[in-house]
């Protein structure tokens, strides 16, 4: 993982070759992890997903940004996340190389 930017406001990027983007200050705010979208076959398959996706503890929001989502996650941060978060990537297919990287930055900040 590889420091990127600082400035006024004391934020620091995160960004790693896995897709994961962290936006921290000195009182996290939130997290936000750049993955892939899922392949599906129907809107509602996505529209499912998405559904899953906002029953993740911590969740804020999310954002479609061309192939990939931008999810961001509150303060409230902990091992429930991250198992959920595993638990649907694995179930969607979906690289979990980016919440690698995230359960080992979680785990410094608790």
């Amino acid at each position: 993982m590889s420091y990127t930017e600082q400035n006024e406001l004391d934020l620091l990027v995160f960004n790693d070759t896995n897709g994961l983007l962290i936006i921290a200050g000195k009182h996290i705010l939130s997290m936000k992890i750049l993955f892939k979208k899922p392949i599906v076959s129907t809107q509602e398959k996505e529209k499912e997903f998405l559904l899953a996706l906002a029953k993740v503890p911590a969740y804020l929001s999310v954002e479609e940004m061309g192939g990939h989502f931008l999810l961001a996650l509150d303060n409230n941060l902990g091992i429930a996340t991250i198992q959920q978060l595993f638990v649907l990537f694995e179930h969607w297919h979906i690289d979990k190389s980016p919440l690698e990287s995230f359960n080992q930055l979680v785990n410094q900040y608790q």
